[in-house]
């Protein structure tokens, strides 16, 4: 029997369990210290129940800090803005560590360290639980990050972003852990598809993403149609040609921005959930400018242009189009699943 789940190695997959590849160094037994040696099962419930509860408040900070960097990142604000920003950044970064270290039990601490495996018997079985280190350096968010100036507050951004996306996993991971301890101890309640309402929501905001990414190809094709009447001067065809450019640029950092970079839209990948009772998979879309061709210098600046421009955009509409019915599609085949759960849970 598995107690936990490894990374599979599958090209173009993404598992949206909890896949880390660990260097392990120190093994723990749980059952080895005088303090613990009673019920060590149930001390290793209380120490991953603890764990699961710190990783929980860090994602927290980090949905905080990720908001005020994306805030800052844009140019709306003021350079006393930004400051007030950058100081409530601050705050909020300094308060990981403190929040990991609370986390500990019984002189343990699973968030400190990725190089230790917690192991425990269960009747005839060893469990294994693997540690994380979810400090700022672990989280690589030790570099002296600030947002007071627009390129700093980019970096920020990018470096919460990814912390994000690992907090996450580790969420799911320490939830598959509860899940198996729940196995072996009746007072521990297993978490029901939390991997299923993750990918859920990325696949909501993916939806969300493409529908921007329609709106922009639509706002396109309209610029395209206005210079192929040939009604408008060549200072005005360059304004609108400018426009287009940033309607189509716009697509990447749609992509990119998707549920903290962890979207369905910025890639071919596949992704994975496991439901419980069974396996499914997700095609991702590739819906970058390259991804739809239209990265290609596309220009508007003389209706000749704007008609050759023409048969990329639209082909790149249909692409996106088809995209978001299939991404319906994939949000009804969970949504099914969540409620026919929901019903058996109802009925019993």
């Amino acid at each position: 029997m598995l107690f936990f789940k490894k990374e599979q190695e599958m090209k173009g997959k993404r598992n949206l369990l909890f896949c880390v590849l660990l260097v392990v160094s120190t093994t723990i037994a749980i059952d080895a210290g005088p303090a613990v040696a009673k019920e060590p099962l149930k001390e290793t419930a209380n120490l991953i129940l603890r764990s699961s509860s710190g990783v929980e408040r860090v994602e927290s900070l980090l949905l905080i800090l990720h908001d005020l960097a994306e805030q800052s990142s844009h140019g709306s604000y003021s350079a006393s803005q930004r400051i007030e920003m950058d100081a409530e950044f601050q705050t909020i970064l300094a308060m990981i560590d403190p929040t990991v270290n609370r986390a500990g039990f019984n002189g343990l601490n699973m968030l400190n360290s990725a190089n230790e495996i917690i192991t425990v018997k269960a009747g005839s079985e060893v469990l294994e639980f693997h540690c994380v280190d979810i400090t700022q350096a672990g989280l690589d968010l030790d570099g002296g990050l600030n947002i007071q100036q627009f390129p700093d507050a980019r970096t920020a951004f990018d470096s919460v972003e990814a912390a994000v996306r690992r907090i996450k996993e580790v969420d799911l991971q320490f939830t598959d852990y509860i899940n198996t301890l729940s196995m072996y101890l009746p007072n521990i309640k297993p978490i029901l598809d939390k991997e299923v309402q993750q990918g859920l929501e990325i696949m909501e905001a993916s939806k969300e993403g493409a529908e921007r990414i329609t709106g922009n190809l639509n706002r396109a094709i309209e610029l395209i149609d206005q210079v192929i009447s040939g009604t408008y001067s060549d200072a005005q065809t360059m304004i609108m040609n400018a426009e287009l450019q940033e309607m189509l640029s716009e697509c990447d950092y749609i992509t990119n921005g998707v549920y903290y970079g962890m979207g369905m839209i910025g890639s071919t990948d596949v992704v994975v959930i496991d439901t419980g009772s069974g396996i499914l998979e997700f095609a991702c879309f590739d819906l970058t400018s390259a991804g739809l061709g239209i990265d290609v210098g596309l220009s508007i600046e003389t209706p000749q242009d704007a008609q050759a421009a023409y048969t990329y955009v639209v082909d790149a509409l249909q692409s996106v189009e088809e995209a978001i019915a299939a991404l319906n599609d994939y949000i009804d085949t969970l949504s099914q699943y969540v409620q026919t759960k929901g019903n058996k849970k109802n009925q019993e």
